[in-house]
């Protein structure tokens, strides 16, 4: 009986580990994460977007995102060169103001992006999206 309860426990800790102790399960394999230093979504195939993420909001069937990509806005405005010390770096990627938006229609598994904030806007309106998923209010 206690080799029992005990593979009972291992098992369930590994199913809840899958999930990436997520901060927030929104549904159908969705979760927002933060296992790696910057907050992201991650999604049943894979982490949509790099983090970190900004601002999310979500209902039954969409996610839309709001994040700075980190890794992008590295390469993009050259803070790999600029500074070899981490926390002059993260000064300088916290000023920098650009940021990537995404759609996820969770139930077909669709991501829309990364678009910017005009595009992102153009899709949330042909996707006619409720006024509650607008990241940017």
């Amino acid at each position: 009986m206690y080799y029992i309860l005990i593979f009972s426990v291992c098992i369930f800790v590994s199913i809840q580990g899958c999930r990436e102790n997520p901060e927030k399960y929104f549904g159908y394999g969705y979760s927002l994460s933060n296992k790696t230093d910057d907050l992201h979504i991650v999604g049943p195939k894979c982490n949509i977007g790099e983090g970190p993420v900004i601002n999310c909001k979500s209902n039954v069937q969409f996610i839309t995102m709001k994040e700075k990509p980190r890794m992008k806005i590295y390469d993009k405005y050259g803070l790999w060169k600029k500074s070899n010390r981490e926390p002059e770096r993260e000064k300088l990627f916290n000023a920098i103001k650009y940021y990537d938006y995404w759609i996820i229609d969770m139930p077909v598994d669709s991501v829309y992006g990364p678009y910017q904030k005009a595009e992102f806007e153009k899709k949330f309106d042909e996707l006619n999206l409720p006024d509650s998923l607008r990241v940017d209010k």
